[in-house]
């Protein structure tokens, strides 16, 4: 998905969500490639919420660097 800027969106926003911490971190990969700007709102505010929520402490780090990164 990282090669595929802003196609998908609705596959990262569910890998996001997933149980799973594969699925959380896959997701994040592809973020990190995005410019944000391709992003939408419903993934800005997915990123938000989950690097609030997150209970994987590696998992919390990625989303507060990516947040960092991208200036949100």
């Amino acid at each position: 998905m990282d090669r595929f800027e802003g196609i998908g969106a609705e596959l990262i926003l569910t890998g996001l969500n997933s149980p799973d911490t594969f699925n959380r971190n896959m997701a994040i990969n592809a973020l990190e490639s995005w410019d944000v700007s391709s992003w939408g709102e419903q993934l800005i505010h997915a990123v938000t919420h989950l690097s609030e929520v997150e209970l994987e402490e590696p998992v919390r780090e990625r989303l507060d660097q990516l947040r960092k990164d991208k200036g949100l």
